[in-house]
């Protein structure tokens, strides 16, 4: 049997880094902790919750959940891809709806946020998904490259 070769190890990697950096953006360890992995009512998993911990009078209460769904790829996005934002955009919406998380992200790198327009961009928006970027750097970055160009190689090799 063929198999498609890639390296989504180097991607759930990236994901990792870049909800750690996120993290650091709302407060940090002290003020949030993040669950990876979370499964709905609905049998989808979202990529991770972020709960905080505390809070500033300025700050969501503590308690208060973000659902965030992760799409670490550097570049612009092709064909399919594209759908990514929609699909990801539907899990948080329908979590928010049935009460599991208080708000929504949408985490990406900044080139394919700047690739999110039209009537996807417009609705995620409006359906209370905000659209949140992590600019990888380094060793980070350098090996999610080496996992997409894997992928897109789309190699096919006999296990």
């Amino acid at each position: 049997m063929k198999t498609h070769r890639s390296n989504s190890r180097a991607q759930a990697e990236a994901e990792g880094h870049m909800l750690a950096a996120y993290a650091i953006t709302l407060g940090g360890d002290d003020r949030v902790h993040i669950e990876r992995q979370v499964p709905t009512e609905s049998g989808a998993v979202l990529d991770a919750v972020v709960t905080y911990v505390t809070s500033d009078m300025e700050d969501p209460p503590p308690g208060h959940r973000i659902g965030i769904e992760v799409y670490s790829r550097i570049g612009a996005t092709r064909g399919g891809q594209t759908k990514k934002a929609t699909d990801d955009g539907l899990k948080l919406v329908a979590a928010m709806l049935r009460g599991e998380i208080d708000s929504a992200v949408w985490l990406t790198s900044p080139e394919v946020k700047s690739g999110l327009t039209g009537w996807r961009a417009s609705d995620l928006r409006q359906l209370g998904v905000s659209v949140e970027t992590v600019a990888l750097e380094g060793l980070e970055r350098a090996a999610l490259l080496t996992g997409q160009d894997l992928t897109s190689q789309a190699v096919h090799v006999e296990p």
